[in-house]
């Protein structure tokens, strides 16, 4: 029994996947790349190769007039942490304390939410969950949107802490404004209390799961007025904090200091209106593309809530519309997310990147295109939910044809 065995193992026939070509599919690899009529080779969870020839001994599925794209990545979300709102109970994303740097948020993730489904029918098949409550909401939480339990649908460490900027209306009275600055003093005293903490010999350091987690990790700025993220710069560079500026509806006001300090941007304004009557009313469309021009990185996503996920292709087409070209529009939903968030091994379709990957029936940004088939990590996911399947059901309702 034991030689049978190790027969198995190392003939690894036992166990081995044959891999899959994905044929006569036009690929769009992402990262500048251009789009081009290839064959997608994986293996495993990983792409292979994209080529014109397919490996003997792979299965073979043809994707005549079809399109591939990389995985979309919602890069501030709460995905899967609420699903109805008006249930108090089961709102996971904020805790009501001010310095919440340990929280995780993916330990609260619901895997069974009838959201995920929703999101992945629009080609989001990757999340990255940002808790809102307190001063220091959390940590950032990279999932995917497929799999078991949170732990099995955590790609990586969390790359950051989230941190809601304070606000000063400068038409307040002095008070407000003493309090404003109270606040950023607490802030400032709480990096240099994790930064004191993390220099403590590992024997000598209390149990104090806050200051662990937000020791020398980079910093999720919420801001969107010009006031707070002319504050926040100013702030991190003198504390040396690396960190990425989420909202950035006023950011195109400070594209010099922006671009000096290396700052990425996860735009979420794409669909505000003006704040002001003399502004044009697509100002926050223009803004991406205004960013980019600057010499910044910018990847787009809802603002953050539970549901909005699927609008992903919608908000990019806008930004395209408005001064992107299109492979930029796309890159902000696919790569870019992934190279802020440092997920590495994910975003591009190229060789050794995870197969996490859509086709579709079109052109991404195309309204009358549909994402026809999925595949996470190299396997295929069924693309069906909750409104796909209320849909069936009334379709054919007696008498919803009928006339009187």
């Amino acid at each position: 029994m034991k030689k049978l065995l190790w027969a198995m193992l190392l003939s690894g026939q036992a166990w081995a996947q044959p891999g899959l070509a994905l044929v006569n599919a036009t690929i769009h690899p992402g990262g500048g790349q251009p789009a081009l009529q290839a064959n997608l080779i994986l293996k495993g969870d990983r792409i292979q190769a994209i080529s014109q020839e397919v490996p003997a001994g792979f299965q073979v599925q043809n994707l005549s007039g079809q399109h591939l794209y990389p995985g979309l990545v919602e890069s501030d979300s709460w995905l899967g942490l609420s699903e109805i709102d008006a249930i108090r109970g089961g709102n996971d994303f904020a805790e009501v304390s001010d310095n919440n740097a340990d929280l995780r948020p993916e330990l609260s993730l619901n895997p069974d939410s009838e959201l995920l489904p929703v999101a992945r029918s629009a080609g989001v098949l990757t999340a990255a969950l940002q808790p809102v409550g307190g001063r220091f909401a959390g940590q950032v939480a990279v999932m995917s949107l497929t799999g078991w339990t949170p732990e099995d649908m955590r790609l990586m460490a969390s790359p950051g802490v989230v941190v809601n900027w304070p606000n000063w209306d400068h038409k307040e009275d002095e008070k407000a404004r003493k309090h404003w600055k109270e606040q950023l003093a607490q802030m400032e005293d709480r990096i240099e209390e994790a930064r004191a903490y993390a220099q403590l010999p590992e024997t000598q350091r209390p149990v104090r799961p806050e200051l662990a987690s937000l020791a020398g990790k980079k910093l999720y700025i919420h801001a969107d007025t010009k006031f707070q993220i002319e504050s926040a710069l100013e702030f991190c560079k003198r504390l040396k904090v690396q960190w990425v500026l989420v909202g950035g509806a006023e950011a195109a006001q400070l594209i010099p200091e922006l671009a000096a300090e290396q700052v990425d941007i996860i735009y979420t304004q794409v669909y505000r209106l003006p704040a002001h009557d003399y502004q044009d009313e697509d100002i926050y469309y223009h803004t991406p593309a205004l960013l980019k021009a600057g010499g910044l990185r910018v990847a787009l996503a809802g603002p953050g809530s539970h549901d909005n996920a699927r609008w992903l292709p919608q908000l990019a087409a806008a930004a395209w519309a408005h001064g992107w070209n299109e492979a930029e529009a796309i890159d902000s939903i696919t790569c870019v997310p992934c190279q802020i968030l440092g997920l590495t091994d994910q975003g591009r379709l190229a060789a050794g990147q995870r197969a996490t990957l859509i086709a579709t029936s079109g052109p991404l940004l195309d309204g009358r295109t549909r994402v026809t088939r999925a595949w996470v990590k190299g396997e295929e996911i069924s693309l069906d939910d909750r409104q796909k399947q209320l849909y069936r059901r009334y379709r054919n309702k007696p008498g919803l044809n009928s006339k009187p």
